[in-house]
């Protein structure tokens, strides 16, 4: 291939995942809008994850850690390109980027000729491993193809999809003229929400409720949550959500956003969120949430035993929802004293069954994408030039120098 007078595009198509935006690299003959995606509660429509150069006899991808756009960093081992396998060539830790480079016959990439186009084909494979030897996953498998053509002719036009999802909500437990209650609510707290589906990326809002009745006043604490495959706490695998009576430790993982909520609205509710993760190794797509929840007087001062404790990523430090910071001390070791239980002012609430899934995309085929090419432009020689696609059907007109 000359290197003169060459029209390149590059078709990016996520199989497998949740990446909601669009990138046409440098072009000044570019004359469409960016694409803006909406993915409902976290989105980011301008997010650019891949970028990718067609160059003369290689492609370069540069993949951000933050594939999903949900603030989860992918470890850069868990990439690979094409059935060969290849390794990334270089990580930039001073911007998040992994670096892909290899020649357009390398890595197991195919050639497609056709009458108009020559078109380099490859899968980028994210395969995602628990992170610290955990029993979860926070993130999607992935599978981008990248096509790096050679086109006469080129076209532009758009349709970006735009998928939806509602999460679930819970029962309330009671114990003894005590009524505890575990509830998913919405993003702002106004209802409960109204679905059991979940995907990975969301986040789930949590809010724990004690009805008082003739009862003096109560604060509410979370002394323990548990997921798991069964609603049973002794089952296997589990996962430790909140230990140590009262410490959000899901919040102390690498680039998890999981905290209590501050300042209650009352004492005795208490809210928290939490990233969707689902039991890796397993076939299940669902967990249970059991939470061991227990009051104390609204007069009493929140000690090691009764906490509401957070982990700081900014400060790197553990913070209470009310009371002294040493209170927190203990939830970096796992050392927090512990209190007789009392069954009159302590239950166990579960919500569950959740549904924790992936989601498919089922984008357009480059082969009638390549024809509207054909049809909508004439004599075009051929520039090297970048085009992504991402999550669903997005097809782009442009033209050479």
């Amino acid at each position: 291939m000359g290197q003169g007078g060459q029209v390149g595009c590059l078709f990016l198509l996520l199989v497998s995942s949740e990446l909601v935006s669009v990138d046409l690299c440098s072009s000044s003959n570019y004359k469409s809008s960016p694409i803006r995606s909406s993915w409902g509660r976290r989105s980011r429509a301008q997010f650019l994850p891949v970028r990718v150069q067609c160059l003369e006899t290689k492609l370069v991808a540069n993949i951000q850690r933050d594939l999903f756009g949900k603030g989860n960093l992918i470890n850069p081992s868990d990439l690979t390109l094409g059935p060969g396998a290849c390794q990334y060539t270089a990580f930039h830790e001073s911007n998040d980027t992994i670096v892909f480079e290899a020649g357009l016959h390398e890595c197991g990439s195919k050639l497609q000729v056709t009458t108009d186009l020559l078109v380099y084909g490859i899968n980028l494979y994210y395969n995602p491993t628990p992170v610290d030897n955990s029993v979860i996953l926070r993130n999607s498998p992935a599978v981008i193809l990248i096509e790096c053509s050679y086109p006469r002719r080129s076209n532009v036009s758009s349709k970006a999809i735009q998928p939806t999802w509602t999460p679930f909500g819970s029962t309330p437990s009671s114990q003894k003229g005590l009524k505890f209650a575990l509830r998913l609510m919405t993003d702002d707290w106004s209802t409960k929400t109204a679905s059991s589906s979940y995907r990975l990326g969301d986040v789930i809002s949590i809010r724990d409720d004690v009805n008082t009745g003739s009862h003096v006043a109560l604060r509410l604490f979370i002394d323990s949550c548990m997921a798991t495959l069964k609603p049973n706490q002794d089952s296997t695998p589990r996962y430790a959500i909140i230990d140590f009576h009262g410490c959000l430790v899901d919040g102390r993982s690498e680039n998890v956003g999981s905290t209590f909520i501050s300042p209650r609205p009352k004492p005795e509710t208490l809210r928290f969120i939490v990233d969707t993760f689902k039991f890796s190794r397993e076939a299940k797509d669902q967990i249970y949430i059991m939470c061991h929840l227990k009051v104390t007087e609204a007069a009493d001062v929140p000690d090691p035993s009764n906490k509401a404790c957070s982990f700081n990523t900014s400060s790197q430090e553990w913070s209470p929802v009310e009371g002294t910071e040493n209170i927190c001390s203990c939830c970096e070791t796992g050392s927090c004293r512990k209190d007789v239980p009392r069954k009159e002012t302590e239950a166990d609430v579960v919500v569950g069954p959740l549904v924790i899934s992936d989601v498919t995309m089922h984008p357009s085929s480059i082969a009638s994408q390549d024809k509207m090419a054909r049809t909508n432009s004439q004599g075009l020689e051929k520039v090297p030039q970048t085009l992504l696609l991402a999550a669903g059907y997005v097809l782009f007109f442009y033209l050479s120098y």
